[in-house]
């Protein structure tokens, strides 16, 4: 996933960082690395019910056995 996926998804950045509980700034510290962190990818991946997927870098991270809701 990236940036562009978490605004299509909650129509702003506000919205995305509400949703997931943290700083706007965080977002656009994303923005600008080009890259979302592994552990939110997957928070986000959760919270959407996997209509946003985390990228493969992910899967180290996943729990053997448990998917997204």
């Amino acid at each position: 996933m990236n940036y562009a996926d978490i605004l299509d998804h909650f129509g702003t950045q506000v919205a995305a960082a509400q949703a997931l509980k943290i700083n706007q700034s965080n977002l656009s510290d994303w923005k600008g690395r080009g890259s979302i962190p592994p552990l939110r990818q997957l928070e986000l991946e959760a919270l959407t019910a996997g209509k946003l997927k985390a990228g493969s870098e992910c899967d180290k991270f996943r729990v053997p056995g448990h998917q997204a809701a």
